[in-house]
């Protein structure tokens, strides 16, 4: 758990876009293993952008995870 929780607190735009966005689609949340696999792909990915230099907001971050998920 105090692994999630660091993972959590250094993407914490990333945390909370995966789980209103479940919350919205699924009415609940990641478990553990759910949360460290998407926050990872997301950072791995560059939020899914082709171009690792692009930085992006929070609302872009969010979007960019509802879509992934959808």
């Amino acid at each position: 758990m105090n692994d999630l929780a660091a993972l959590v607190a250094a993407n914490e735009d990333a945390a909370a876009a995966i789980a209103a966005a479940y919350e919205i689609l699924l009415g609940g949340v990641p478990n553990v293993a759910g949360f460290d696999f998407l926050i990872n792909n997301a950072i791995d990915t560059n939020y899914g952008s082709n171009n690792p230099n692009v930085v992006f907001n929070q609302e872009n971050i969010f979007i960019n995870i509802v879509n992934s998920l959808v």
